[in-house]
């Protein structure tokens, strides 16, 4: 399959093995919090709070935040090496997405 356009050569039927590593890193820790939260619930293991996933600034919604502002950094850096305008919309997506999730925006004016 031929790169997206001139500027970004990736090819999508063989993808990094960085980037599938990372892409199961990333799955692998949510699960992990999921787990972790579920035996704070249940179990005598884990007694730290912070493990809640529906706990305000946890370390799953901290995690979250941190996904959040790579995807925004990373389709920034796409944008300025392509000069394709959709990233950057992308982009400015997950930065308000981040900026709403970690400032509570939505409960406060919904």
């Amino acid at each position: 399959m031929k790169p997206i356009n001139n500027n970004l050569s990736i090819d999508l039927l063989e993808p990094n093995r960085f980037y599938i590593s990372l892409l199961l890193t990333l799955t692998f820790l949510d699960l992990f919090f999921i787990i972790a939260s579920w035996l704070n619930y249940n179990t005598d293991l884990i007694t730290n709070d912070s493990f809640d996933i529906t706990k305000d600034f946890g370390y799953a919604e901290i995690f979250q935040y941190c996904k959040e502002l790579a995807i925004a950094v990373l389709l920034f850096k796409v944008f300025k090496k392509t000069g394709d305008y959709v990233f950057i919309v992308w982009s400015l997506l997950f930065t308000y997405m981040l900026l709403d999730d970690s400032n509570r925006i939505h409960e406060i004016v919904g």
